[in-house]
């Protein structure tokens, strides 16, 4: 599913929500506590209602096949760093609460970047340049989060980054029709 972000932000007045929101600006180590999250959410859901449903049929729509959304149109570019990302934290809270991955700082949110130091061994994916394969995120974690939100900042210089999204169930499915092999046991 896809959806224009821009006809959605167009209706909430920037500046008013770049100034709530640096009230949290300066607090990134509480980003994890729940209670935290709670009062990003609640003043989307107090002061920005269109924001906070967008955030709502979002989440009913990832409740759906094909289990995933799309927002495009959404341009951080020009917020400060910090602002930006209690946006994204209030946001992706208002839809489900965000967990720290992050498994060096226990970070809920962190820029993913390619690392161009030769001596830095054994990158993950998003550490490396060039496409990353197939692959699930947090597959390691005893009980891996069920829904997961990646933001492009800043899309390659092209404009040509694809990401591609494959379903549980179509891999589940494929994997049936491919190595399962059905014996017949006739005595």
């Amino acid at each position: 599913m896809e959806i224009n972000f821009n006809k959605e932000f167009e209706k909430i007045n920037l500046l008013k929500l770049v100034n709530d929101l640096r009230y949290f600006a300066n607090e990134d180590e509480k980003h994890h506590e729940q209670s935290f999250q709670e009062q990003i959410v609640k003043l989307f859901k107090t002061n920005y209602l269109t924001l906070y449903n967008l955030t709502q049929d979002i989440k009913s729509i990832l409740l759906k096949q094909p289990f995933f959304v799309v927002l495009k149109g959404v341009n951080f570019n020009s917020l400060d760093e910090k602002i930006r990302d209690v946006f994204i934290l209030g946001f992706t809270s208002s839809i489900g609460y965000s967990t720290p991955t992050d498994q060096m700082n226990k970070k809920v949110l962190w820029p993913v970047k390619a690392e161009t130091n030769p001596i830095v061994k054994n990158l993950t994916f998003s550490q490396r340049l060039g496409e990353a394969q197939y692959h699930t995120d947090a597959q390691y974690s005893k009980n891996p989060e069920e829904l997961l939100s990646l933001w492009c900042l800043k899309s390659d210089k092209n404009g040509e980054g694809i990401s591609g999204l494959i379903s549980a169930d179509y891999l589940i499915s494929e994997i049936k029709n491919r190595f399962v092999v059905k014996v017949s046991l006739k005595h």
